[in-house]
């Protein structure tokens, strides 16, 4: 069995490490990504970051390169439900908005005529001092009557807008979180199906790699360390500059003990005189 020749296959081996390094490269980016999308899906509490998650999934859509997806048609044709729903999430976070500001409104007519009504029974009490009471007595009662009901219906208009509110955001919450969830499964689909045609490409590379004999692996790690090695004659100024640079810096070290020392004292200096001046002031 002949033995291999170094020299040849020596580029062979710097050629498949370098196309695994990229491989490497590519995988911690992808990986980077699906990390970058777990914190997204953490922020879809907030209305206002909607339109960034949308910026930040749809500019990760349009990078994404793998065997399924080949052209931006394609990738739209994929994701023309994804934009449905995105659009739906504006509709209903629009109408989320008119919601509270109708609970806004109830809230404040409710308090308004609550004001009205107390304005209604002590102007009754007032009166109910005076001697002209009984003339006055049936038109103020007839007002505080009118005031209390309408504070019911203020209450119940209230109770039923806040029911709606209820509703109208848990549609939305739902809303939001299904659409993100069913774009991020599709994702990761696009990233299983990345790695696996990943790694049918770098197959025949890696096993070219594994079946390079040991000795060829050993001619190169000597190579490596002789290339290493060369400079000796500057060991030696290299030695004593470090022995010089860790003198400098045992000073330096204990230049900054002794300003901490210092700086102990004078704290406690200062600590003597706080508590002379409060037994002074006693």
């Amino acid at each position: 069995m002949s033995k291999p020749n170094p020299s040849k296959s020596l580029p062979e081996i710097k050629n498949i490490l370098s196309q695994t390094n990229s491989y490497n490269k590519q995988r911690k980016n992808l990986a980077s990504k699906l990390t970058t999308l777990t914190n997204l899906m953490k922020l879809w509490s907030k209305a206002e970051q909607d339109v960034e998650i949308i910026k930040n999934i749809l500019e990760y859509l349009t990078e994404m390169q793998t065997s399924n997806i080949n052209s931006e048609k394609e990738l739209a044709e994929r994701y023309t439900e994804f934009v449905k729903s995105m659009n739906e999430i504006v509709v209903q976070h629009k109408n989320l908005e008119n919601v509270r500001k109708f609970q806004k409104k109830k809230t404040s007519e409710l308090n308004s005529a609550e004001r009205q009504l107390r304005k209604a029974k002590s102007n009754y009490e007032k009166n109910s001092k005076r001697p002209n009471f009984e003339v006055k007595k049936p038109q103020l009662e007839k007002t505080l009557k009118d005031k209390k009901s309408v504070v019911v219906t203020k209450k119940k208009e209230l109770r039923n807008s806040n029911k709606v509110l209820k509703q109208t955001t848990h549609k939305f919450i739902n809303l939001k979180l299904k659409t993100i969830k069913n774009a991020y499964t599709k994702m990761t689909e696009d990233l299983l199906a990345f790695w696996r045609d990943e790694a049918q490409r770098h197959e025949e590379t890696i096993g070219k790699l594994n079946e390079l004999p040991e000795k060829l692996e050993e001619d190169v790690d000597e190579e490596e360390s002789n290339e290493s090695n060369e400079p000796e004659e500057s060991g030696l100024d290299i030695k004593s500059g470090s022995d010089s640079e860790k003198e400098e810096e045992k000073k330096e070290e204990e230049e900054e003990e002794k300003e901490k020392k210092e700086k102990k004292k004078k704290k406690k200096k200062k600590k003597k005189k706080k508590r002379r001046k409060k037994r002074r002031t006693r």
